[in-house]
């Protein structure tokens, strides 16, 4: 379900009854395309972001919860994967606007707006630390008023949609504030109530 152009190659995911073919594809020969390479993984992938040369950041689902995925395709006859899966019942708006999603490979930054229902909504910013060794959640910026969840008609105006840094502080923005945390530690800075 999703596509990706680099160089000469395409990498493409393609969901079939819930297992995920992820392909390399040569283009050197726009005409005659070829099959270098696929990998089948569970659930299916909705986002394909470039890492670097030789790796591809996949954003997905699997069985009700939000995977991150990182395929390693050095060498193209033994394509790799390293996974990081939420828990269950949980849902990003990356999976459908890839705006939502900010990663900064220097920075080994990857954050992204989710929400878990667990008995009660939580939804937030979660900050990974990806690197090719790895996929870590550093932690979670939510504005969400309290944990129990929040179940006043603007709800869902505490969501978090946006994630952008300046210098040393990460800005998660949603309807109703932005809020900055000190992108090293994730330790509250200050929030700004929108009107």
């Amino acid at each position: 379900d999703s596509a990706r152009f680099i160089g000469e190659r395409c990498y493409l995911t393609t969901s079939v009854i819930r297992r995920d073919p992820f392909f390399v594809i040569d283009l050197t020969n726009p005409t005659n395309p070829e099959v270098l390479g696929y990998l089948k993984i569970p659930g299916f992938t909705k986002y394909l972001h470039p890492y670097d040369e030789n790796h591809i950041i996949g954003i997905g689902m699997d069985e009700g919860k939000v995977k991150i995925l990182l395929f390693d395709v050095s060498n193209i006859t033994d394509l790799k994967e390293k996974t990081y899966k939420t828990d269950e019942g949980s849902y990003s708006i990356a999976l459908d606007d890839h705006k939502a999603l900010l990663f900064d490979k220097q920075k080994n930054l990857l954050v992204m707006p989710i929400a878990e229902y667990k008995g009660y909504g939580v939804q937030g910013a979660y900050v990974f630390n990806i690197t090719i060794e790895q996929i870590e959640l550093r932690g979670i910026i939510t504005h969400m008023e309290n944990d129990t969840g929040d179940v006043r008609p603007n709800y869902y105006s505490n969501y978090v949609v946006r994630s952008l840094y300046i210098d040393d502080v990460l800005y998660t923005i949603s309807s109703r504030k932005v809020k900055m945390n000190n992108l090293e530690t994730l330790a509250e800075i200050n929030e700004i109530e929108l009107p």
